[in-house]
């Protein structure tokens, strides 16, 4: 994205909420490029976005505005009427503004001033103002409350394998959610009925209001001198804009955040005309972005009777999820905050000469961020079911492995550990270099050539103090530490690694990027009424800072411990995270070392030291002999626990779009157009998150052999949870500990067919139709709401791949963005005077509308309890049907919302059996499970269709001054319009099947109706 010519893209995140961006009364022009645009820009392979803010007037000119919306207008959310709440939530706003524009006295010249305010209370809003918890039903007292003993007669278990901080939990006092506990309760208000049996589960629908305030100035200064030969401009753009949450974004029964957000941008331009055919443009820009998360624990580990080292410092509860059902606490994202600077200057000259325009320059951008960010200093848990589900009633309590999610919460068995320490602050800066070249050819009247060069030199973030780090796979295959600190680090005594450069990689800049354009126009008669325009073009793409930001960390600057656990042991809630240290620039007991295989360890049982045995695990010690923490001693400093991020490797490089489009366009006359085309793209070097050393699988037929430090070798048949480790590819890294890697090997195949019918306004009739079909393929699709590498409520999986990671290839499917169909429909008209409409009371109206229909989005079904052997819980469930078709519900809306697809066509993955029997005589692999079979985005939400209408009446007072009056109706007919099943990313199997693939969310509101006025001098 551009404003006035200047790139304002944000460098951490590639958000397009954070860029600097005028309300639409302060635009006079804004460019959009879908596909094919010539060499002046870049950056983006998808699109690019050009707005130019208006200009002032020689005569004196203004406008004021104000927009009004009001719940008492609207209609009641879909899910809210389902539960029985007929009240509809809170929805006011205001829009209100003005703009100015005129000549400036003695200096000359001509100024624009715009300035808009937004207040809103908004309790519709599903990022913050509503939430869907799905709740476990247990068995209370008269009063409530709950206790070890009924819940242990409900779930089968035994009182004493009751965690008393899960009850502690469950008995949180707390009226958030209009009850008097944290965790509703069945017959809540607010709340359905139960579904799955006594002990199934409900769902709730909770709405709060969430104050909203903006301010936003925009000023304007152009003028020209020396007889037009040199002109001036300047823009100043001023934000600033807050939202109190009360539901916060990241967990269902989530604590309140407030999120703060400003902007300010500066361009300054000079014009030189040195002659009729020659003209030179000189943009200097700058811009600045802040943003807090500042979330408010509502719950503390002292409330519940458990600790965490740093308590002192963060007291509030860790977060819970249990899978398929509820999650509380603060998100491990939610208390961060940026300084965000930005540095343009832009050089362009552009030269007429004959049929040629010919146009060069070049660009350099200097970024700075400063931030902070407390990531999962609270620690995460994961509860998600283990073994069979189908078991679980029976068997948890007798220690097969077999338990739900929510049994596993009330044992303490916490299935996946995320925390970190440390120094979160860091201070990055990057600088891109970009040039051009670009000739617009006008070969004949009948036929233009567009050719074009571009040059991206994209540089990769560095810390200030240089505090990053990564771990190169094949240092630790030589049995030597794998991380690479850069070498100018100082902190504390701590020095860096020799050789190694400021962002930890291999070099920080990559200018290996060169990009072609070519493109023609033909007139195939020379009418002008049929043009046959085609082109081809190469992307670079700058990776946000979120590869390097992940390398930030990097132990000992910030150390992240990171576990999952598909057989993990019970009553860990009262301290599940250890001994965390108070905050320090470099936490010297975490200073990393080389991790060695010493033996082995009996985990679990009694019998010899089999490694085939399924109770016997590895020993590692680092470099000065000590055992390592989780393998069988206490040390703290070795790599196999600190490679936990997701590491970038050593040499990564700059992803690239191809693109290319063949349209046709045809004049039919009277103002109407119609337009076909093929558009289509080959993205390749995205990021994706993959273990390309995962696991090998072992046999009798295949063992694999390994070799201790003392040279004993070991022979593996068996594949289990606790062998992982020497299985791995790579040994002294461990998947199960969180050793992966963010590569690039993201691509993705995009073609469509496109055609567009259209009538430019005349006569007061505008209209337009337009329908895409297109089918996009990718194995990792990045997220619709935040950076490439993160999964989100509105996105699918991140760039996550599932089931067997050291194959990228086998993610292939359609990408999480895929829409099949798409038609779109755009119309303005002016009601014309005729008969009775000649009246006056019907002068001066006039209707608009947009109408929407969509294939919805593509969802994954997964399993938290797959990949055990892998020491991964990332992939899909097992599919039992004939095909996918045969996995939809039908029937009635609440049938299909409450099982969007049959439970019974899926089942968890399957344990693996051993190939040989140990001499202890164990025969069974807790938790040793393989890969699903379901492939990745196999099924598609409900389809989507939206209707959006305006009714308009002008009147002229004078002859330059207007008022209008509008209502504008947002989902005019009320139609449910529906997200895949569960609101946000893939549904997961070991939720219990009275959760499986219901819907939660509807992906706009319900009706809502708006007024606006407007009055124009």
């Amino acid at each position: 994205m551009t404003l006035q010519g200047i790139n304002v893209n944000d460098f951490n995140l590639a958000h397009f909420d954070t860029v600097p961006l005028p309300n639409p009364n302060a635009l006079q022009e804004m460019k959009v490029a879908t596909s094919l645009y010539d060499a002046s820009q870049g950056s983006k392979g998808g699109g690019a976005l050009g707005l130019v803010i208006k200009s002032g007037e020689k005569n004196f000119h203004w406008e004021g505005y104000w927009q009004h919306r009001n719940d008492a207008l609207n209609a009641n959310e879909w899910f809210r009427n389902a539960n029985g709440l007929s009240k509809r939530p809170r929805l006011l706003q205001n829009v209100f503004g003005g703009s100015g524009s005129g000549p400036v006295p003695k200096l000359g010249g001509f100024w624009f001033f715009n300035y808009q305010g937004v207040r809103a209370r908004n309790g519709v809003d599903p990022a913050g103002s509503t939430t869907a918890p799905i709740v476990q039903a247990f068995p209370t007292n008269a009063d409530g409350s709950t206790s070890a003993a009924l819940l242990a007669t409900a779930f089968n278990l035994a009182p004493a394998q009751i965690d008393p901080v899960a009850v502690s939990i469950l008995n949180a006092p707390s009226n958030r959610f209009g009850g008097k506990y944290l965790i509703p309760r069945l017959g809540q208000t607010g709340c359905g009925g139960v579904t799955g049996g006594a002990i199934g589960t409900f769902t709730c629908q909770f709405s709060a209001i969430a104050p909203i305030k903006d301010n936003q100035y925009v000023i304007s200064y152009d003028r020209s001198m020396r007889q037009g030969k040199d002109t001036i401009s300047g823009r100043w753009f001023w934000d600033e804009g807050s939202v109190a949450k009360p539901y916060g974004t990241d967990t269902t029964l989530t604590n309140p955040r407030t999120d703060t957000q400003w902007n300010r941008f500066l361009a300054i331009t000079e014009t030189h005309q040195f002659s009729s055919t020659v003209v030179n443009e000189v943009r200097l820009g700058y811009s600045r972005f802040l943003f807090a998360n500042i979330p408010t624990d509502t719950l503390n580990l002292s409330d519940v009777g458990a600790t965490r080292g740093n308590s002192s410092q963060f007291p509030g509860i860790y977060r819970v999820a249990v899978t398929g059902s509820f999650s509380l606490g603060t998100g491990v994202n939610d208390d961060r905050g940026t300084v965000s600077n930005q540095y343009n200057i832009v050089e362009t000259l552009s030269w007429i000469k004959g049929k040629h325009t010919l146009r060069m320059g070049g660009e350099r951008i200097q970024y700075q961020l400063n931030r902070f960010n407390n990531f999962a200093v609270r620690g995460a848990l994961t509860f998600g079911g283990t073994g069979t589900a189908s078991l679980a009633q029976a068997n948890c309590r007798n220690d097969t492995n077999d338990c739900t999610a929510f049994q596993n919460l009330l044992r303490g068995r916490v299935t996946a550990i995320q925390s970190a320490f440390g120094d979160p602050a860091r201070n990055f800066i990057a600088t891109d270099y970009s040039g051009f070249f670009q000739d617009d050819f006008r070969f004949s009247p009948k036929l233009t050539l567009n050719l074009g060069l571009r040059w991206e030199g994209m540089s990769f973030g560095h810390d200030k103090l240089f505090r990053a780090g990564i771990y190169d796979p094949a240092l630790a295959a030589q049995g030597r530490n794998p991380f690479l600190i850069p070498a100018q680090v100082n902190l504390s005594g701590f020095t860096g690694t020799p050789g190694v450069s400021d962002c930890a990689l291999k070099s920080c800049f990559d200018g290996n990027n060169f990009a072609p354009r070519v493109g023609f126009a033909y007139d195939l008669k020379g009418d002008q009424k049929t043009v046959i325009r085609a082109g081809y073009g190469l992307y670079y793409q700058r990776l946000s800072n979120q590869n390097i930001l992940q390398n930030s960390l990097a132990a000992p600057f910030t150390v992240q411990p990171l576990s999952s656990n598909t057989n993990p042991t019970a009553l860990q809630l009262a301290n599940p995270l250890g001994t965390i240290p108070p905050p320090s620039a470099v936490a010297t007991a975490f200073i990393p070392q080389a991790t060695r295989f010493a033996g082995l360890r009996r985990i679990s049982g009694s019998g010899p030291l089999d490694i085939n045995d399924p109770g016997v695990g590895p020993i590692f010690v680092n470099e000065a002999g000590q055992a390592c923490l989780n393998y069988g001693g206490t040390a703290t400093n070795c790599s196999i626990n600190l490679a936990s991020f997701t590491t970038a490797p050593v040499q990564p490089y700059t992803p690239y779009t191809q693109q290319w489009n063949a349209t046709l366009q045809r004049e039919i006359g009277r103002g109407w157009a119609v337009e076909f085309g093929y558009v289509g793209s080959h993205y390749v070097g995205g990021l994706g998150i993959w273990d390309p050393y995962i696991a090998r699988v072992a046999s009798v037929a295949s063992p694999v052999t390994v070799r201790d430090m003392n040279g004993v070798s070991y022979t593996i048949t068996n594949n289990t949870v606790n062998n992982e480790e020497l299985r791995h590819q790579i040994v002294g890294l461990s998947r199960k500990r969180g050793a992966r890697y963010s590569g690039n090997i993201g691509f993705s195949i995009y073609n469509s067919f496109q055609t567009t019918i259209s009538r430019r306004l005349t006569h007061g009739m505008y209209f337009q139709a337009a329908y895409t079909l297109s089918r996009t393929y990718d194995n990792v699709s990045g997220s619709l709401s935040t950076d490439e590498l993160n999964a989100t409520r509105n996105g699918q999986n991140g760039a996550n791949i599932y089931n067997d990671q050291s194959n990228p290839q086998q993610n292939k499917a359609r990408g999480d963005f895929d829409r099949p169909h798409r038609l779109v429909v755009s119309y303005t008209y002016d009601i014309p005077r005729f008969g009775f409409l000649n009246n006056v009371l019907f002068h001066d109206w006039a209707i608009s509308g947009i109408v929407t229909y969509q294939s919805g989005l593509p969802f994954s079904v997964t399993d938290t309890s797959t990949g055990g052997i892998f020491g991964a819980t990332l992939g899909t469930a097992t599919f039992l049907c004939s095909n996918p078709k045969t996995a939809y519900t039908h029937g009635s809306t609440s049938d299909i919302v409450a099982h969007y697809l049959n439970p019974a066509c899926f089942s968890t993955a399957p344990i693996i059996p051993l190939n040989t029997i140990p001499a202890s005589g164990i025969t069974t692999n807790a938790g040793a499970t393989g890969w699903g079979n379901t492939p990745r985005n196999a099924f598609r939400g409900p389809m989507q269709q939206n209707w959006d209408f305006s009714l308009i009446r002008r009147f002229t007072v004078r002859e330059k001054e207007h008022f209008q009056v509008r209502m504008d109706v947002f989902n005019l007919f009320n139609h449910p319009v529906f997200r895949i099943p569960s609101g946000s990313t893939s549904v997961n199997i070991n939720g219990g099947t009275s959760s499986f693939t219901r819907i939660l969310e509807t992906a706009v509101p319900a009706r809502l109706i708006q007024f606006g006025v407007s009055y124009t001098h």
